[in-house]
């Protein structure tokens, strides 16, 4: 997400909260770091009416777990 790190983090953030995607995980190539995006919760300042609430940066060293991980997601349909 080098080149499209803004956008995503600005546009496409606030559009996975509303949907109701409970997290999201951003590469931030130029920091070296993960941002993981947890806590979806309505804000009227943000254009999609929605945002995160919970922003962590996790550096080299650290350890993250998702929350879900959906195995039909995963899979090929049949």
């Amino acid at each position: 997400a080098e080149s499209s790190l803004a956008y995503d983090r600005d546009r496409k953030g606030p559009l996975y909260a509303a949907a109701g995607i409970q997290e999201y995980w951003l590469v931030n190539l130029p920091e070296r770091c993960l941002e993981v995006y947890r806590q979806c919760m309505p804000d009227a300042a943000s254009f999609s009416g929605w945002r995160y609430q919970d922003r962590q940066r996790l550096r080299e060293g650290d350890q993250v777990a998702p929350l879900v991980i959906a195995v039909d997601a995963l899979l090929p349909s049949r």
